[in-house]
């Protein structure tokens, strides 16, 4: 076996103490992982090597907070994501990190935030930031963390005339959007975890190929 963090680190862009992993779709296309039967691509790794993922796709359609709260910590996403979705991963307790979530209100979505307010979970979603890192820092960069639907990222929007949280789209004539949703509104959820280090991926066939992390033949992710 080998492990993950083996697999990208001569594919990542350094920022501060983490290595993020940007450029388009067509860029990175070798960052899929397989885990839990669900696919998933790498984000970043940290300089302890553990490895953060955020599903390929929306696993679910729900509202940030059903009572319309900006406080994450008491959000229905939040107790969603480490109950329900949780369960339904494998051997979390051995593979998954127990990691800070930065969820304080962002006034710029490209922009650092201080992390004043966090809270210490198995599952939880990106910052605005985050994905900004992921455009090489340009916002007229395509990335491959951006989809065709909008989904809900972590941070409150620091504005008080507006009681609202950030999200994420693709429109369809391809451009980019950073955009501001009520947290009630119904949109789409890309969770994120963060790997322990020293996780080991699969020789998938048996012949010594470990995949080669494309999404036809994934990394998997097997007990070490």
């Amino acid at each position: 076996y080998e492990t993950l963090e083996a697999k990208f680190l001569s594919t990542f862009v350094q920022d501060e103490s983490d290595m993020v992993i940007a450029g388009t779709e067509e860029e990175i296309n070798d960052n899929y992982v397989k885990y839990s039967n669900k696919l998933w691509r790498v984000v970043s790794l940290n300089s302890d090597g553990m490895i953060k993922l955020v599903t390929n796709d929306s696993v679910n359609t729900m509202a940030w907070d059903i009572n319309g709260s900006t406080d994450y910590s008491q959000s229905s996403i939040r107790a969603w994501l480490n109950n329900d979705f949780l369960s339904t991963l494998d051997n979390y307790e051995s593979y998954l990190y127990d990691s800070i979530w930065n969820y304080t209100a962002v006034s710029s979505l490209v922009s650092k935030p201080s992390l004043i307010n966090y809270v210490s979970d198995k599952v939880g979603l990106m910052m605005p930031y985050e994905i900004f890192l992921t455009m090489k820092k340009d916002v007229n960069n395509d990335s491959w963390s951006i989809s065709n639907y909008d989904y809900w990222l972590i941070s409150p929007i620091d504005d008080p005339f507006f009681n609202e949280v950030s999200s994420v789209t693709m429109t369809t004539n391809g451009y980019f959007v950073f955009d501001t949703c009520v947290p009630t509104e119904q949109l789409g959820v890309r969770p994120s975890i963060v790997l322990k280090s020293g996780i080991f991926v699969s020789d998938t066939d048996g012949d010594g190929s470990y995949g080669n992390g494309t999404v036809d033949s994934p990394y998997e992710i097997v007990a070490n």
